[in-house]
């Protein structure tokens, strides 16, 4: 099995992704816009096949600019979003709803992550709370599970920008089905 993993700078951007194969770990440089990414690839019971929930990205995600970067040595899923200008409000800030959509999508890849390829999630329900104005540019999202039974995961995120700082964080409820 191959495990992904990136380290992050202060600002939230990937420094290196550290790859585990067959028991042996060895690093890789991030292009500077993290062209290449590491997927998890391969069969781990309990664990899905990352790559499948990132090949297809849906719309929204597109969107976004979703980028998965992998796992910190924490096991948080490492996230990264392209804030675009469009996105922005009155204020040339993100406008939140792009934000709570990017936490949406970061707790649900990191669910994804947790669970075999056989299985899916959608949110029941999404607490989100913005922090600070966030600007155009790379946003960085951080997830872990915090809880997990059969039918139900509860998943936290938080958003960093450029500078590391958090602009928003949520929890999500979401409820686990067959896929179709």
């Amino acid at each position: 099995m191959i495990l992904g993993r990136a380290t992050l700078d202060r600002r939230g951007h990937a420094l290196y992704s550290r790859i585990v194969a067959d028991g042996v770990s060895a690093a890789r440089p991030c292009a500077g816009s993290t062209a290449w990414y590491p997927r998890l690839q391969g069969k781990n019971p309990g664990v899905s096949d990352v790559s499948d929930a990132i090949a297809n990205l849906p719309p929204g995600a597109q969107l976004l600019g979703r980028e998965w970067l992998g796992f910190d040595e924490a096991g948080h899923a490492l996230i990264r979003f392209d804030a675009q200008s469009a996105f922005t409000n009155r204020h040339g800030t993100i406008q939140g709803g792009f934000l709570a959509a990017m936490l949406d999508s970061a707790t649900g890849v990191c669910a994804l992550a947790k669970l075999s390829s056989d299985l899916t999630v959608v949110t029941r329900s999404l607490d989100t709370r913005f922090l600070k104005p966030a600007a155009v540019g790379a946003i960085t999202a951080r997830a872990r599970v915090t809880e997990h039974t059969e039918r139900d995961m509860v998943v936290q995120a938080e958003l960093m920008d450029a500078e590391g700082i958090t602009v928003a964080d949520a929890t999500a409820r979401l409820r686990i089905l067959a896929k179709r």
